[in-house]
């Protein structure tokens, strides 16, 4: 979350993925340390399965950052 918060609020990337970790938060907190039922409640196989895609999900924001993906494109796209 700390890396989406360097994203612009009105990013619709930073929007959709700050809802989801969110989400996905609640869910382990509430399961007050039962990685059993943590993997039900999100629904991504084992809990292992929930980081690798975690840890996929901050190295992409890490990216979007560096690439300031939400300016405008430099050069417009030709039509068509």
């Amino acid at each position: 979350l700390l890396v989406l918060a360097t994203i612009p609020e009105t990013s619709v990337y930073r929007q959709g993925v700050e809802a989801l970790t969110r989400h996905r938060l609640n869910i382990v907190e509430s399961a007050n340390g039962d990685l059993t039922a943590a993997a039900e409640k999100l629904g991504e196989g084992q809990i292992e399965e929930a980081l690798d895609v975690a840890n996929d999900e901050l190295i992409l924001a890490t990216n979007m950052v560096e690439w300031i993906a939400w300016e405008p494109l430099e050069e417009k796209p030709a039509p068509g």
